[in-house]
Parts: structure tokens; C-alpha cells; sequence
């Protein structure tokens, strides 16, 4: 893992990474702090790259790919980052080699990848059903399975194609893949046909739609456009190449301006500190205290007309339906407030006086804030997973 933070405003672009690289799978990591994560694009115009998550692209190190494709796109000009971005990405799909092999790793690690949240979902139905006494025949975890596989499919059709290729002609081409991540995912266990048939539903669209696994690289490309009075920022995620299609997905796109947005702080991968930071509480106790306070809220209303409906259940169903429409809505409402109270109070003074700063600021502040996450780790039971040296990159507005 690593952190990484990006700040923008109306004259220049901070960047700021830290240098620690895991290698290894969980329990047996190895952690150097040597890594580089921060780039030009180009060596003639403002724009910077950071990579984070996948060290590789194919097999093959983004700072190899990075320094070939500066060369490759030399000192021509472009109007918009997106414009850069856009050509970086087709770069990646058209012009890098490489193996079948690394194809292969690639489809059975983005399989194995999803199969492994399956199975956790799994694990935990089948906890809960063990505590209740269940007996756990291969029928019943076949049917839990089979559900569980059912509600991610149905998820899953609603998001957009990565790409147009049909499921199950990637599947049966990936056959090998698909066989050896089931057998590391579900060691042991012993698929119906109905369930056989559910999971490789699951993997074709898995492969095929605008999702990306945990393996994926994330990819920000920042700076100015030679038409661009103002910076702007692309975030990618890649998950590699699948059947001559390069599996992408873009989650933002940040252009700023002198109206309607002059500044933003955007941390990367392991973000709690920089977002406690500015929204003045921790993301997972925010998520905490949402939780406890729907469950209290429900339980609440439960008991309530439990009271009211001790012997008429049909009326008690048809009243606590209602009920909990409204609940949900009153929540729905109550969250938003929350919502627009932590930018007006913590966010947004924060951004007003980033609107403001010269570059040297915003790179001390860039620095700092990795360096924040660097510190809560080094004081902490967890990991040590950012650290190392950090480099910065100011950037700005050059004539093109």
C-alpha cells in the first residue's frame, strides 16, 4: 500500500508520495521503502503521473513504462490533461508487450481476486448459521453460496462494459484461469451444478464489466494542458489487459477553476489520516456511529410497535413497513445535514485558505500529509506501509 495526495488550485499542483513498496502475500509481506511512485509525463510541459497499489502493469514496472512513454510522446503538445491522459492510456492497450503468460496471471488474479470476497461472504453466512445451531450440509452451503453469488450477479449486470467482449466466450477461452482461481478460492469444496453455473456467470462478468479487483493499479495523471488556464486531474484504476481490451476504470475527473471549484485536497489508497484531517473525524468511526445509529433507530421502532401489535402480527408487519420507510428517509435527512455541517465547519476552511497558497505551500502541506499517515502507522500496531523518504513535485503553469 501506499499514500499519496494531490493538491490543486487555481495556480499550481502539489504532489506528494511516500517511497514504502510491499512485496509478498498477507502474513509473510516484505516491505522496503524504496520505491518510486511519482513521475513526469512529460519532460517538456507540467504534468506529473503517480501510481499507486500493483507496482506493474503486465508484468512490467510503471517506472519503465513511464520513462518509454516519455520518450515516446517527446515534446508534443496537447490542449487538456485529459488529452494526455487519453493518449497514456492508449498507449498502454496498443503499445505495450506483452506475454501470454502475463495475460493469463492477469485473468486467473482478477478471478481469484472476487472468488476470495465470495468466500469471505461465505464464511461469515455460515459463522452466523453455526451459531444459530444450523446444521451445515453441503446442500445448505450450496444454497448459501449460490445466493450469495446471485446478489453480486445481479449487481453486477447493472454496471456499465468495460469492454464489448461476451462473458462466456472469455470464460471458455480463460477456461484454465477460471479453474485454477476457483480451486485456490474454494479449496476443497464441492459445486452443484446450479452453483457451477452461477459462479461462472459471476467470473464473466467480472471480466467484462467496469469493476476492477484489488490488484489493480491506480493511475493520476495531473497537471496543465497548453490551452488549460487551470490544472485538472484524471484518476484511473487498471486491472491490466484482457483479451486485447485494456480493463479500466475512471473514477474522477477534477478540473478546477476561478468559480465553481478553486481548490481541492485529494488523497490516494490509504487515505483515513488526510480525511480525518479534513473532515475533522475518522472514516470508519463516521461509518461506525451511521451504523449504530441505524440499528438504534429500527430496534427503536421495532420495540415500539411491538408493544402497540403484541397480538395482531399482520398489523404489526403492515405499520412497521411504513414505519420504516419513514426511518429511512428521516436517516436519509439527517445524514445529508451531517454531510453539509462537516464541509461548511472542516472542509471548506480548509479549501479557502488552499485557494490562496503559492506552490511552496502547497507542497510543504502535500508533504505533510503523507507524512501524517507515514507517522500513524510507525506509532501503531498496523503495518508500516507508508514510509520512507517522500517525494514532492510542485507544478506550475508553463507555456506550452
Amino acid at each position: 500500500m501506499t499514500a499519496e495526495v494531490a493538491i490543486l488550485n487555481t495556480s499550481a499542483v502539489a504532489l506528494a508520495a511516500d517511497s514504502a513498496l510491499t512485496i509478498g502475500q498477507s502474513g509473510s509481506e516484505k516491505i522496503y521503502n524504496t520505491s518510486n511512485k511519482l513521475f513526469t509525463l512529460s519532460k517538456y510541459y507540467p504534468l506529473g503521473i503517480m501510481v499507486y497499489g500493483n507496482a506493474e502493469f503486465m508484468g512490467i514496472p510503471w517506472e519503465t513504462i513511464i520513462k518509454t512513454y516519455r520518450k515516446t510522446i517527446g515534446n508534443s503538445k496537447k490542449s487538456r490533461v485529459l488529452d494526455y491522459a487519453g493518449h497514456f492510456i492508449s498507449y498502454l492497450k496498443n503499445k505495450i508487450p506483452y506475454s501470454k503468460k502475463a495475460e493469463s496471471r492477469n485473468v486467473a488474479g482478477i478471478l481469484y481476486s472476487f472468488f476470495e470476497k465470495i468466500e469471505y461472504e461465505l464464511n461469515i453466512e455460515l459463522q452466523q448459521a453455526n451459531e444459530n445451531n444450523v446444521e451445515l450440509t453441503e446442500k445448505y452451503i450450496n444454497q448459501t453460496i449460490l445466493e450469495i453469488i446471485k446478489n453480486n450477479n445481479d449487481n453486477f449486470k447493472k454496471l456499465p462494459n468495460s469492454f464489448t467482449a461476451r462473458p462466456n466466450d472469455l470464460i471458455k477461452k480463460f477456461k484454465n484461469e477460471y479453474v485454477l482461481a476457483k480451486e485456490e478460492a474454494f479449496e476443497g469444496f464441492k459445486f452443484s451444478k446450479a452453483t457451477e453455473s452461477s459462479l461462472r456467470q459471476f467470473a464473466g462478468l467480472v471480466l467484462t464489466k467496469e469493476v476492477v479487483s484489488d490488484s489493480c493499479s491506480g493511475v493520476v495523471i495531473t497537471g496543465f494542458g497548453c490551452d488549460e488556464i487551470f490544472p485538472s486531474l484524471i484518476d484511473y484504476k487498471i486491472d491490466g489487459i484482457i483479451n486485447k481490451n485494456l480493463k479500466i476504470q475512471k473514477r474522477e475527473v477534477v478540473d478546477i477553476s476561478d468559480d465553481d471549484l478553486s481548490a481541492t485536497i485529494m488523497p490516494f489508497a490509504q487515505n483515513e489520516m488526510v480525511r480525518r484531517f479534513m473532515e475533522g473525524i475518522d472514516p470508519k468511526y463516521e461509518d461506525y456511529l451511521r451504523g449504530t445509529f441505524v440499528t438504534l433507530m429500527h430496534e427503536f421502532a421495532d420495540t415500539m410497535i411491538g408493544e402497540q401489535f403484541k397480538n395482531n402480527e399482520r398489523a404489526k408487519r403492515k405499520v412497521l413497513d411504513k414505519l420504516h420507510k419513514k426511518v429511512f428517509e428521516l436517516i436519509r435527512q439527517s445524514f445529508n445535514e451531517g454531510d453539509k455541517y462537516k464541509r461548511n465547519e472542516f472542509v471548506n476552511p480548509i479549501l479557502e485558505t488552499v485557494t490562496n497558497l503559492p506552490k511552496e505551500e502547497l507542497a510543504n502541506m502535500a508533504e505533510a500529509l503523507v507524512n501524517l499517515t507515514s507517522m500513524k502507522r510507525r506509532v501503531s500496531a498496523d503495518k508500516e506501509t507508508v514510509g520512507g523518504p517522500i517525494e514532492v513535485v510542485p507544478q506550475i503553469r508553463t507555456r506550452c
